[in-house]
């Protein structure tokens, strides 16, 4: 067991926020991976002397203080642990020749010792290292590990949109099945910095801890890469099984509207499969365009007779409401139904019966609708 001088001593450095000439506030760990804040309060340069004080700090907590939710003077004075170590330093000719160590209860700190009220770290990158090694976690777990890092545009925090992760991981799951069956995944760590997830493989399928999972993925880089070089983009996608591309266009979609770029990589417990892929936000939206332009649109013919609830012979807009579906349909009416006389003089209100065109793309749950004719009930 390190006594708190060798603790201390074995600080390494994670991160610099402030340096001159040196680092002046960092973040830092000990040998038993205990983060720290770390922040110079008092030099002497004539007397030779310094003194740190070290905030005993949690991952998350880090997390937040970097990316600038929780001011300084809030982080040192609302200590996880109610207390910092405050580190006293002299130093001869050959280097450090005194090291004392004091644990210090925060509401015993003269307010001097800390940063002024509302000062927060504005860091260009919102990524922490990290702390956690896909394939460290597969020997562990002796399971395939899988990571996805997200990089969010409007996150300032280590947060992801609960909807938006929840529909990235839902639509990744579908693409796996999609290319390995019963590819199943389970979340079993999350990580700061930008957002990241771990999954594990739900089961093994052999006796070399291999599973579905990676043989999945793997497909998935192959997919990205392969569109990306490429010239052929509409034959390479006329190639992919029908199954597939609509899980892809979910990803890729859900991918290119709300995210940066994301960092997927992968472990298996022996090695065989480790592997990464970076997926930007620019090839999400190459990607799912390419697939929804080679996608054929579904048209079928609808009867509806229901209350019109809106015409405009301007725009071509049109809105009918069938009260016994419970529906309403809105579009545009075609150019030649602007010349049929019961639309012309089509009153608000009033029930009729209509012709009514759907558009539809497999793989989107969007559906267009025209209004081709109009007739009284």
């Amino acid at each position: 067991m390190l006594d708190l001088v060798e603790q201390i001593a074995s600080l390494a450095v994670v991160e610099v926020y402030i340096k001159h000439d040196r680092p002046l506030l960092y973040s830092s760990k000990d040998a038993i991976n205990q983060l720290y804040l770390s922040i110079l309060i008092n030099e002497d340069v004539d007397e030779e002397i310094e003194e740190w004080m070290h905030l005993p700090v949690s991952y998350s907590r880090l997390q937040e203080i970097r990316a600038g939710g929780i001011d300084l003077y809030s982080a040192f004075k609302g200590s996880e642990s109610g207390d910092v170590l405050i580190e006293s330093l002299s130093f001869s000719e050959n280097g450090v020749q005194k090291r004392a160590i004091e644990r210090r209860p925060v509401i015993d700190l003269n307010e001097r010792l800390l940063p002024k009220p509302g000062r927060r770290l504005n860091l260009s990158s919102r990524t922490l290292p990290s702390f956690i090694d896909e394939s460290q976690m597969a020997i562990s777990k002796l399971r395939e590990i899988i990571s996805i890092r997200l990089s969010f545009a409007d996150e300032k925090r280590s947060e992801a949109p609960s909807h938006i992760l929840g529909n990235v991981l839902l639509s990744l799951q579908e693409v796996l099945n999609s290319f390995v069956p019963d590819s199943w995944a389970n979340v079993v760590a999350f990580e700061g910095g930008s957002f990241k997830v771990f999954l594990a493989s739900r089961f093994q399928s052999n006796l070399f801890d291999e599973s579905n999972v990676a043989d999945a993925v793997i497909e998935l880089e192959k997919v990205v890469k392969d569109f990306t070089s490429t010239s052929n983009k509409k034959e390479f996608l006329a190639q992919l099984e029908a199954k597939t591309k609509r899980p892809l266009a979910k990803l890729f979609k859900n991918l290119s509207s709300s995210v940066e770029s994301a960092d997927i990589r992968w472990a298996s417990p022996r090695g065989q499969h480790n592997g990464q892929l970076e997926i930007s936000a620019y090839s999400a939206l190459s990607i799912w365009e390419a697939i929804r332009e080679e996608a054929e649109p579904q048209i079928r013919l609808i009867a509806v007779k229901g209350e019109l609830r809106g015409l405009d012979l301007k725009t071509g807009h049109f809105r009918i409401e069938d009260r016994e579906r419970e529906k309403s349909y809105s579009g545009y009416m075609v150019e030649e139904a602007k010349e049929d006389l019961v639309i012309q003089n089509a009153q608000m209100s009033h029930l009729y019966e209509a012709i009514i065109e759907e558009s539809s793309i497999e793989f989107e749950q969007t559906r267009k609708y025209r209004l081709l004719k109009l007739e009284e009930a």
